[in-house]
């Protein structure tokens, strides 16, 4: 349900904030994942 009529400046502050949102997600999943790699190599040498 959202307003069929937003103000421009609610439309561009939108599309400034996603971007940022996206490379945070993007770092957090590459250092879940980097940290998941280096677990199992450490199980996998043991």
């Amino acid at each position: 349900m959202y307003p069929q009529h937003m103000p421009p400046m609610d439309k561009s502050n939108l599309q400034a904030t996603l971007p940022q949102l996206h490379v945070k997600l993007i770092l957090v999943l590459q250092t879940k994942l980097l940290t998941w790699v280096l677990s199992v190599q450490v199980h996998s040498m043991e």
